[in-house]
């Protein structure tokens, strides 16, 4: 029987080579998140893991959804509540490109303009009836799952009639979005137009390295933390796993947030077809192969290859454990060897 089994250079270069394209995939995703809440008015706006939670179709659906304020955009469909959201937008521009009394006119201007058009829709009598079913089917669908849970089921699991309420709904709440949505997008580029070149580049002053200005004030939110967690874990765990740093703990940090990833939309016969890139995938997606990558590069050493695992092994643990426990496995500091004495 073999002690051990020996890895060639060319596997552990590759070894290696896994580790800094993960590392590299997971610290651009969260600086790229983080970037998006330093400069919101950019095409990307800013990051929030809500679609994402929302549309969870896996047997867990209702541990991701619970931390949705409004999975199904019943917000949306009240007068009040919209024309609220609209206002909170334009006093978020005026705050933070600084609109003179002149701007801050204008987009009074399109709101009101807008605000006409939201009478005409919620006071149109067919707009209400649809709205009133598009309700119906989200109560039904959330009696349904509660009925599921009470039952010790797991939800949407061979639930079919489950799955076409949930298609009913989706179909029903694009036609009743579309207008809302066109609205909304329509005053956010009216925005958009008044911001002048100065204001643009005043507001982009902050240097690019004040990401931790994310994180004040604190959200009291639970989706808020979740947003907050999810772009600094992808910033440490890539940012470890790029310099060989924990490597083996962030490896494992990052397969257990892929895992989380898969299981929110698992590609299981039986569940709705939602693919996030479009991709046609069958129990394998690319969330669960670069998961096991993830778990392989957790049980492999490639931070002590090359790394700063390897420094800190070097210099501190290794010269700890053997002043502690007398002894070193593959020692860089050894005991001296005591001098071989000759007959005679």
């Amino acid at each position: 029987m073999t002690k051990g089994i020996r890895i060639g250079i060319l596997a552990a270069f590759f070894l290696i080579l896994l580790r800094v394209a993960i590392g590299w995939h997971f610290l651009y995703e969260g600086l790229t998140k983080l970037d998006s809440y330093r400069n919101p008015s950019d095409a990307r706006r800013p990051f929030t893991a809500e679609p994402f939670l929302a549309s969870a179709t896996g047997p867990f659906r209702q541990y991701y959804v619970q931390f949705v304020p409004d999975p199904y955009g019943l917000r949306k469909l009240e007068k009040e509540s919209l024309l609220a959201s609209w206002r909170e937008m334009i006093d978020r521009y005026a705050r933070r490109y600084g609109f003179s009394p002149e701007q801050v006119g204008q987009a009074e201007a399109k709101l009101e303009q807008l605000r006409a058009k939201v009478e005409e829709f919620f006071a149109d009598e067919a707009v209400q009836q649809e709205i009133e079913d598009y309700r119906a089917l989200v109560d039904r669908i959330r009696e349904h799952e509660q009925r599921q849970l009470e039952q010790g089921k797991w939800v949407e699991w061979g639930a079919t009639q489950l799955q076409q309420l949930r298609q009913a709904a989706r179909e029903k709440g694009e036609q009743l979005f579309k207008w809302v949505d066109g609205w909304t997008e329509q005053l956010e580029r009216h925005l958009e137009s008044l911001v002048t070149d100065q204001q643009r580049q005043a507001a982009q002053q902050k240097p690019w390295w004040a990401f931790w200005l994310v994180v004040w004030p604190l959200p009291d939110d639970p989706l808020g933390r979740i947003n907050l967690a999810v772009m600094y874990g992808l910033t440490v765990i890539g940012a470890c796993m790029l310099v060989g740093l924990f490597s083996r703990l962030a490896s494992l940090g990052a397969a257990a947030f892929l895992l989380s990833v898969y299981l929110a939309h698992p590609p299981w016969p039986g569940l709705p077809v939602i693919s996030p890139d479009g991709g046609s995938y069958m129990i394998v997606n690319k969330e669960l192969i670069e998961a096991l990558a993830a778990l392989v590069l957790a049980t492999t050493p490639t931070g002590r290859w090359i790394g700063l695992d390897a420094l800190i092994r070097g210099l501190i643990t290794r010269r700890l454990a053997y002043r502690i426990f007398g002894k070193v496995d593959d020692a860089v500091v050894r005991p001296r060897p005591e001098p071989v004495r000759r007959p005679g």
